[in-house]
């Protein structure tokens, strides 16, 4: 008996987003991981160059690595101890981070816990801001609070598209 045939065919529908310990999951992502049918017709090197972000012109000095939103979720897994990302969600130790990208540090709505070095940084949070903060936030803003010594740098990118796939 032969395995059926698929369709290679991903789009992401909001409608068919489920919630996953807060996060919103799309399809596609399942697919990336590997779940259903997909793995007896696709590789997963091809879903992954489907759904990665490459070839994206950005100003020198930003992220210049392949950012890909699914391998992004599976590292903000560890950052949900603190934070949350889906929109309207409650703060916790840290801020919620839907659309964090574009705004100023120290400014999210309703958090009070900032420390007063991260609010008199005011860093526009983009690609190239939040990859320094990732790696390394105490070296990025000394005083700050966060308790956290730095993501792995191969998740670094994936976590910046992750944040920017869940907050527009």
């Amino acid at each position: 008996m032969t395995a059926p045939q698929f369709g290679v065919e991903v789009r992401r529908n909001k409608e068919l987003e489920k919630m996953m310990f807060g996060i919103r999951l799309p399809v596609a992502a399942a697919i990336v991981a590997g779940l259903g049918a997909w793995s007896t017709t696709v590789g997963a090197a091809e879903i992954n160059a489907r759904l990665s972000t490459t070839g994206v012109a950005q100003p020198q000095g930003e992220v210049q690595m392949a950012q890909d939103a699914a391998a992004g979720l599976r590292a903000f897994i560890r950052c949900r101890a603190c934070h949350t990302i889906g929109e309207g969600e409650p703060h916790r130790v840290g801020p919620n981070l839907f659309g964090i990208v574009g705004k100023t540090s120290g400014t999210v709505e309703g958090f009070e816990n900032y420390s007063d070095a991260l609010k008199a940084a005011a860093i526009v949070w983009d690609d190239d801001t939040l990859a320094q903060w990732l790696a390394a936030p105490a070296d990025f803003v000394a005083g700050n609070k966060m308790k956290f010594p730095g993501a792995n740098p191969a998740d670094i990118p994936n976590l910046i598209a992750f944040m920017k796939d869940n907050g527009t």
